[in-house]
């Protein structure tokens, strides 16, 4: 089991859009998206532009995709931060920012300790939970006012 991972922040439209003119919102909206069938993606280009003169309009946005890793090396979370990545789920990024800062460092400072609990089935090591760790550290403090999301 693998949990994904990101970071979400409450943005207003106007916010958002500001400054950008058509074909760059359309460019945005086609990257988050990820599709090529040009009607569809023209008409939601132009609800999300009505949608902009809403008063007081706000959305949640993916400011940051930190991906997923194994389940398998929550035991070295847990010895590391005192909690699994699971129990960041709607932490504010700025919050979990010691919180990682200290995991990391616990599991830098005493390596072979750490890869002792390395998973006996393979899925997963020392490394890449470290790695995984410092990926989400750096995304929250590019992002100190979002909130953790873990799925």
């Amino acid at each position: 089991m693998s949990l994904d991972v990101v970071l979400i922040e409450r943005k207003t439209r106007e916010t958002i859009l500001q400054g950008k003119n058509y074909e760059e919102i359309q460019e945005m909206i086609s990257d988050c998206l990820d599709f090529s069938n040009e009607a569809l993606l023209a008409n939601i280009t132009i609800e999300l532009l009505d949608s902009v003169y809403e008063r007081n309009s706000e959305v949640d946005m993916v400011v940051a995709i930190i991906g997923n890793y194994t389940y398998n090396v929550s035991k070295m979370y847990t010895k590391a931060m005192n909690k699994t990545i699971s129990e960041f789920h709607g932490m504010k990024a700025s919050v979990a920012i010691p919180i990682l800062e200290n995991g990391i460092k616990n599991m830098t400072a005493n390596a072979a300790e750490y890869k002792k609990l390395n998973p006996a089935n393979g899925w997963g090591n020392y490394e890449g939970a470290l790695s995984y760790m410092s990926r989400l550290l750096l995304a929250c403090g590019e992002n100190p006012n979002a909130t953790i999301d873990v799925s």
